[in-house]
C-alpha cells in the first residue's frame, strides 16, 4: 500500500499549508469509532475503541498504522486516515475508494456534520 503525501492531500482539501499533521488513526467508518489503544502478539490482540479522533491513538508512520491494521486483523473493517488539526476540530481524510463510508450516517455526538476552515 502506497504512504499517502501529506502535502498533497492539505492541497487537495484546500487546507493551509502550515495546518498541521496530526497522525495516521485506524477508524472503523461503519461504527465510527477510532483505535484507542492495542497490543498484538502470536496469542492475542487487544483493542479498544474511542469516539473522538482527537483521543485515538496516532501513528507518525504510515507503514506503521498500516502492520498495526495488519496485525490486529481488521482490515476487512478498519481503514486508515490522515488527520488535521483545525485548532477548534480533527479533521480526517480518508482515501476515495472509501469516500461512501466515510460520509455515512453516524449515531456518534461527536460528529462534526460540517468542516469550517
Amino acid at each position: 500500500m502506497k504512504e499517502p503525501n501529506i502535502e498533497q492531500m492539505k492541497l487537495d482539501m484546500g487546507l493551509p499549508k502550515n495546518t498541521f499533521f496530526h497522525g495516521f488513526l485506524i477508524h472503523n467508518p461503519e461504527q465510527d469509532d477510532f483505535l484507542l489503544s492495542y497490543k498484538s502478539n502470536r496469542s492475542t490482540n487487544l483493542k479498544a475503541y474511542c469516539q473522538t479522533p482527537d483521543m485515538a491513538f496516532r501513528f507518525m508512520k504510515f507503514k506503521k498504522a498500516y502492520k498495526a491494521l495488519q496485525d490486529l486483523e481488521i482490515e476487512d473493517r478498519a481503514i486508515i486516515v490522515a488527520a488535521f488539526d483545525l485548532n477548534n476540530q480533527i479533521l480526517i481524510v480518508g482515501p476515495d475508494a472509501f469516500k461512501e463510508r466515510l460520509l455515512a450516517e453516524s449515531n456518534n455526538p461527536f460528529r462534526a456534520n460540517a468542516v469550517s476552515h
